[in-house]
């Protein structure tokens, strides 16, 4: 090998190392990083709402992860009881609760949907899962 090609051989080996560091400093920047800056100071006194929402928030995770636990087709019975949880904390609220089946494995499954109008014609879709991975509540 001469040195014309060993000089090649590692000015094309630094550009490699150098356009892989490149790609992952982007990669951070754009898919890990999280936006924003970090809340400095003291935060504001907590609210009696707050307490209460705090306390009602506490209560739902322990009877969705405390006394209901995994729940997913393997545990159908647990997802069914979920549901009807969700349905009718909802219903409570006073919303229309309408359900989406559909079936999996043989069982049927429900999406849950509630619709709250606004002021405006934005639309604003919020959706989340109330089943849980296997092995976890």
């Amino acid at each position: 090998m001469g040195r014309g090609s060993l000089q090649s051989f590692f000015l094309l080996s630094g550009l490699i190392v150098v356009s892989l560091c490149l790609v992952f400093v982007v990669g951070w920047l754009l898919m890990i990083r999280m936006p924003g800056s970090n809340f400095k100071g003291t935060p504001a006194p907590i609210t009696p709402d707050e307490m209460t929402l705090r306390r009602e928030l506490a209560a739902h995770v322990q009877k969705l992860g405390g006394e209901i636990g995994e729940r997913n087709v393997a545990h159908y019975p647990r997802l069914l009881e979920t549901a009807q949880y969700i349905e009718s904390s909802l219903a409570g609220f006073g919303y229309q609760v309408r359900r989406d089946d559909y079936e999996i494995q043989g069982k049927i499954c429900s999406n849950l949907e509630v619709e709250l109008s606004g002021s405006t014609k934005e639309i604003v879709l919020v959706g989340a899962h109330y089943d849980s991975v296997f092995g976890s509540p």
